[in-house]
């Protein structure tokens, strides 16, 4: 347990998680279970851990001679990037049943894997579009394309029934947010910038819960700015 901390009527402590004399990072929480990235194995790849803060336990998820990265979690479930294969792969474990899924079964790269609700979104490397976004539903195991282009798509987040992520196949080709209801399909673009003569204006990283969107945004100049 680490020093307590306050701020105005608020009072927390510190704890330290991980003390492995490794790297670990890239940790994403759900209720009292954390899981990150681990280089602890020393001449071996990174895996991925469970810390449950209940328990005060660990559980280690993967052992692969090959890299597992950038691990997110929701309610049971938790995904990561995965280099096992050829290409980067994206894999599923279920804390509920010990099992572990294969989402993706491609020969081009995976990356930037999201999970909320029923939807794993993530980017694609295809050959001839680039990078495009897709989706995976855990109700009926299908994958579905949900934007391949004109231009690149990448970094997507989910929540409930709505994908956000970066586009590039707007009129401008600039980096603008994107918006796709699963619901009735529909696209629709947050931001529209146009470049202007010294900066790209670009708009980078989304984030969504519940109606609301943030992104950071370069439109006014060389410092970004926080938008939503």
């Amino acid at each position: 347990m680490g020093a307590q901390i306050a701020v105005g009527a608020l009072t927390w402590s510190e704890t330290r998680v991980t003390d492995q004399g490794s790297s670990e990072d890239d940790a994403s929480i759900w209720g009292d279970k954390i899981v990150f990235e681990d280089a602890r194995h020393a001449g071996a790849a990174d895996e991925v851990y469970l810390y449950d803060i209940s328990s005060d336990s660990e559980m280690r998820i993967t052992n692969d001679t090959d890299n597992q990265w950038e691990p997110i979690i929701y309610g049971d479930k938790i995904v990561w990037n995965d280099d096992r294969e050829a290409d980067t792969e994206v894999f599923m474990y279920d804390l509920s049943t010990g099992m572990e899924t294969r989402v993706t079964n491609d020969a081009v790269d995976q990356g930037e894997v999201m999970i909320h609700g029923n939807h794993v979104v993530w980017a694609q490397n295809n050959a001839v579009t680039g990078w495009d976004i897709y989706r995976y539903s855990l109700v009926d195991g299908t994958t579905s394309i949900i934007d391949n282009g004109p231009g690149k798509q990448d970094y997507p987040d989910v929540f409930g029934d709505t994908i956000v992520y970066e586009d590039y196949g707007t009129p401008t080709t600039n980096a603008d947010i994107a918006m796709h209801n699963l619901i009735d399909g529909q696209k629709t673009l947050i931001t529209d910038e146009v470049a202007n003569a010294k900066w790209d204006d670009d708009q980078y990283d989304p984030r969504i819960w519940g109606n609301t969107v943030a992104w950071y945004d370069y439109r006014n100049g060389r410092n970004s700015d926080i938008w939503y």
